[in-house]
């Protein structure tokens, strides 16, 4: 699809203004001569008011003209094709990202060139920007593929990875390793009796408390539902019951709004889980870690069952 470009013709000789446009009408009749200028002051103010996309500049437009009025142009990242009569001004212009260079008079065979080489810049830059643009957009893709998206978290795809491979380098360098399995409590009925909505700020609010919770190099996973885990490389069992009191401490803490209050504020039933390290098999190990934790787990929120029927009596 061929593109209809403005220009801009800045050129003191008024004939060789006229012959240059008169090229371009030939060459490129869709594109339209937006700005025709024969002087600095009226060159920088068309360029900036007109936005053309391509500039041909006289580089010595008058006598008085400053030697590099033309920097500013090209510091903008502008397609300039500069009209020289000197041919040693080519390296000028390299240096300073100019399309390309015309040494006057202006003949159409190297006007055709130096067109043929804009319109191939622009092609690849568009190339380029296509590129960036899906680049991003799978970067996105492979982020949403291991993130939580209610959360922010890492999913349960991340978390397996990551469980696997840690699994693998404790049993290897007999480094300590500990996981945290954790479920909301009563999440049903904040559904139930607020909102499912409700529901999602809850779990939002909870992984907030989690991520304030835990080391910058621990993973913090919502596996999905109500079930979230944290992964505690280098934390033995000592570190672990650490943090499930802190966590605790943190959701007694935390500013709950008043309708979660009303309903029932959050609390949360966890179980830990430390690494055999005397396994012979990471598959075994890593299914041992995570029986440990759902154990305690499971007693923990059987205990806070009791602890919730005994106070409504």
């Amino acid at each position: 699809m061929t593109e209809m470009l403005r220009v801009m013709v800045a050129e003191d000789d008024a004939h060789a203004r006229a012959h240059v446009e008169q090229l371009l009408g030939e060459l490129r009749p869709e594109w339209s001569v937006c700005a025709s200028v024969e002087d600095v002051a009226s060159a920088l103010s068309a360029a900036r008011e007109m936005r053309p996309e391509l500039l041909l500049l006289d580089i010595h437009l008058s006598d008085d003209a400053p030697e590099d009025w033309f920097k500013a142009l090209l510091a903008e990242g502008r397609d300039v094709v500069f009209m020289t009569g000197d041919p040693g001004f080519a390296v000028h212009a390299f240096e300073g990202n100019a399309v390309d260079y015309l040494l006057k008079p202006i003949t159409r065979p190297r006007l055709e060139a130096a067109l043929g080489k804009l319109e191939a810049r622009r092609a690849q830059r568009r190339q380029d920007g296509a590129i960036r643009a899906l680049r991003a957009e799978l970067a996105v893709r492979a982020r949403e593929a291991r993130e939580d998206v209610l959360t922010g978290l890492p999913n349960r795809r991340e978390y397996d990875e990551f469980l696997e491979a840690e699994v693998l380098r404790a049993l290897r360098y007999q480094r300590p390793l500990s996981l945290l399995a954790i479920d909301l409590d009563r999440f049903k009925q904040i559904n139930d009796q607020g909102s499912h909505l409700l529901g999602d700020q809850v779990l939002q609010e909870v992984a907030k408390v989690l991520r304030t919770a835990v080391r910058q190099h621990d993973l913090v996973a919502r596996l999905g539902g109500d079930e979230f885990a944290v992964v505690l490389p280098d934390t033995g069992a000592e570190g672990a019951m650490a943090l499930k009191r802190l966590v605790e401490e943190r959701m007694r803490a935390w500013h709950w709004s008043d309708e979660v209050r009303r309903i029932a504020p959050p609390t949360l039933s966890m179980g830990w889980g430390t690494l055999d390290l005397q396994a012979l098999a990471a598959t075994e190990a890593a299914e041992h870690l995570c029986a440990q934790a759902d154990e305690r787990l499971y007693a923990d929120k059987a205990q806070r069952q009791i602890q919730t029927a005994n106070g409504m009596r």
